[in-house]
């Protein structure tokens, strides 16, 4: 979970950090090619953290028992 959520923080701020670099002038070179791949990475991360624990509901068997935590 945690390594989940540094790799969400770190592509959603780079991605942030790409799309102001873009819009000046001197770094205009940078394609959304690059931008976009970085955010889906990080948005997606982000929401595999937020639904993990209804995902390991659904994944885990009936006989056994299984604690979350949160």
């Amino acid at each position: 979970m945690s390594i989940g959520k540094v790799i969400s923080v770190i592509c959603l701020l780079s991605s942030v950090l790409m799309i102001i670099l873009k819009m000046t002038e001197q770094f205009s070179t940078i394609e959304w090619l690059q931008i976009v791949p970085t955010a889906a990475i990080g948005f997606g991360m982000f929401m595999l953290m937020e639904f993990y624990d209804q995902i390991l509901l659904k994944l885990n068997p009936t006989d056994s028992e299984l604690i979350l935590y949160k």
